[in-house]
């Protein structure tokens, strides 16, 4: 994929550097449910205050990559008030399916996506989803929640929990 600088990003666990990340899935010129899907993320980074970037990170992944060029992931990043560790991705029609397919979602036009927000530890492999718009605290929350887990989990592997496990994009089946 490429964030909104146009750097190429590999959409692997290990991108993430072992930090939670709170998903959305979005288009720029989406005027029903992606501008209240911003809000809450923008809230989210409030919330976190300053566990974002150093535990957490925010992930806006287009499903529009016709129209959602890097400048134009970077100017609405902008205008809602993302900070640097809110990242902006986008790419070509195959890599962005994949990528939503990875996370069970279907491909289609835009507007056929469903309002979904995720918070996940991509290491350990362990999701959890809110289909519709969760109250920014539910998902803070859940992010702090997540963060403790995975700190435990590097001390004791034994005390992880699995919820839901999301497909890898790269795995062969």
């Amino acid at each position: 994929l490429r964030d909104a600088q146009g750097r190429a990003f590999a959409f692997r666990p290990e991108s993430f550097r072992g930090k939670v990340v709170v998903v959305d899935f979005i288009f720029t010129t989406c005027t029903t449910i992606c501008p209240a899907l911003s809000s809450v993320m923008a809230s989210v980074q409030r919330g976190l205050g300053e566990q974002m970037g150093r535990d957490v990170l925010l992930l806006s992944i287009s499903v529009d990559p016709a129209n959602d060029t890097p400048p134009v992931m970077r100017a609405y990043a902008q205008r809602i008030g993302a900070g640097k560790d809110w990242l902006w991705l986008t790419g070509n029609t195959g890599d962005i399916a994949r990528v939503l397919r990875a996370f069970g979602l279907s491909t289609g036009k835009p507007n056929d996506h469903p309002p979904l927000i995720l918070v996940g530890d991509p290491v350990g492999n362990r999701w959890q989803r809110w289909v519709g718009v969760p109250t920014p605290a539910a998902v803070v929350e859940r992010a702090r929640e997540m963060v403790a887990q995975t700190r435990s989990a590097e001390t004791n592997p034994a005390t992880v929990s699995s919820t839901s496990r999301v497909k890898d994009p790269h795995a062969h089946h």
